[in-house]
């Protein structure tokens, strides 16, 4: 059986909200959670859920992450505050992005993080230096398919009324990964994003079909349907190392339950950013359930920390 692993990232739907972060109730770390983790204990599997660092300041969310930790799921480092150019930041603006959230994971789940993501994939030389120096495992930051420049087009669109949101993909310094880093986990460090190195930073790239590059995470499923995600699971599978399916909170919210009609009405625009949100739930759970069971009979689910000492493994053999 392949070894998969079902990582999910908390981007919490209030991330780009102006609200008081440590008081209000985020639904993306309780109910839509919930469905997650029912769905994995069913097959008694365990997940690789990357947080942001900010969202432990709710007393109710740090409890929260140290029970899912608790409970034998590997918790990664998200950033402090999910900023969408992570890797076009000036270095001392970096550093606190992940050292930040690096220190209060540690605090909340009692073990220093060993994977990173990047927000909106986005990454540089400079940051993988970073993680090298403060010895992470893995990094999953490199999205090797143009499929991303056209998915921060999108998002850039959907955000121009949030003048804090920064997805611009002209800023960023990963632009050649997009068409010319491996397709395969490889080693990393700072003198390059697409050559192969013989130790360093393990990278995870994000599973991809090779030659056409054709990414595999969930949020093509709204695009495609539920037979041809199940197609693309299964395709990307075959012929990937280090398998994992990447899923977030919206592809599990419930628009009519989850959110106060008041809130949701306060913060449309902002809102608007997740544009999957809206999608009727019914439609939410047939692509789940088309994702989750084409996963679990490929394989056998474990965490992205226990597949990359793996590939390590393989790779230093």
């Amino acid at each position: 059986m392949k070894k998969i692993c079902l990582n999910i990232n908390f981007d919490s739907l209030f991330f780009p909200l102006s609200v008081d972060r440590k008081t209000v109730r985020d639904p993306s770390y309780f109910q839509i959670a919930d469905r997650f983790f029912e769905a994995l204990d069913r097959v008694n599997a365990k997940a690789t859920i990357f947080v942001i660092g900010r969202d432990l300041e709710n007393p109710e969310i740090f409890a929260r992450v140290r029970s899912w930790a608790e409970a034998g799921h590997e918790i990664g480092n998200h950033t402090w505050t999910h900023h969408h150019n992570l890797g076009a930041l000036p270095k001392p603006q970096m550093e606190e992005e992940v050292l930040r959230a690096h220190e209060i994971i540690t605090r909340c789940v009692g073990t220093e993080p060993k994977g990173f993501i990047s927000p909106a994939w986005s990454t540089s030389r400079e940051l993988v230096d970073l993680l090298v120096k403060n010895n992470y495992l893995y990094d999953t930051s490199v999205f090797p398919s143009p499929v991303i420049a056209l998915a921060m087009m999108k998002l850039s669109v959907n955000a121009w009324t949030h003048g804090t949101y920064d997805a611009s993909w002209w800023k960023r310094r990963d632009k050649l990964a997009a068409f010319f880093a491996p397709t395969r986990p490889y080693f990393v460090n700072g003198t390059s994003l697409v050559r192969r190195q013989r130790s360093g930073l393990l990278m995870l790239p994000m599973p991809t079909l090779p030659i056409i590059r054709i990414p595999c995470w969930h949020t093509l499923a709204f695009f495609l349907g539920p037979q041809l995600i199940r197609m693309l699971i299964k395709a990307t599978a075959r012929s990937s190392e280090g398998f994992y399916y990447l899923m977030h909170p919206p592809d599990l919210a419930d628009w009519e339950r989850d959110l106060d009609p008041a809130f949701r009405e306060r913060y449309s625009s902002e809102l608007a950013l997740f544009e999957r949100l809206r999608v009727p739930f019914v439609r939410k759970q047939e692509l789940f359930r088309a994702a989750f069971e084409t996963l679990a009979e490929l394989g056998e689910f474990t965490t992205l920390e226990k597949i990359a000492r793996e590939q390590i493994k393989k790779l230093t053999a």
